[in-house]
C-alpha cells in the first residue's frame, strides 16, 4: 500500500482525534519505507493496526503496540500522547520492520 492510500484509509476512519493524530504521526515518521500491507481496526479494542510481514503497529489515543511475529512472537508498549516527540526507539523498529 502507498503512503497516500494509507492515509486517505486513515483519515476516512472514525477514530477519536488523539488516535487519528497519533496514526498520522506515525505516517509521518514511517514515510519512505515501504508503506503497510494492511490497515486494519479492531472491532474489540478499537486499536487502528498498519501490518507488515511479521510485524504490527497498532495505534491508541494514548500509546502504540509493537508486535513482532518471529519464531518468539515480542509485544511491545509505547506510551505516546500526540504532539509528544516519537520515542526514537519505535522509530528505529519501524524502520527495521518496514524497510
Amino acid at each position: 500500500m502507498e503512503w497516500t492510500e494509507a492515509r486517505l484509509s486513515i483519515e476516512r476512519l472514525d477514530l477519536t482525534d488523539a488516535q487519528k493524530a497519533n496514526a498520522l504521526e506515525l505516517l509521518a515518521v514511517a514515510e519512505g519505507l515501504t508503506g503497510p500491507q494492511e490497515i486494519s481496526l479492531n472491532d474489540y479494542d478499537g486499536g487502528l493496526s498498519l501490518h507488515w510481514s511479521r510485524f504490527e503497529v497498532a495505534v491508541y489515543d494514548d500509546h502504540f503496540e509493537t508486535y513482532r511475529l518471529d519464531r518468539d512472537t515480542r509485544i511491545e508498549h509505547w506510551p505516546h500522547l500526540p504532539d509528544e516527540p516519537f520515542p526514537p526507539a519505535l522509530a528505529d523498529e519501524l524502520r527495521r520492520a518496514a524497510s
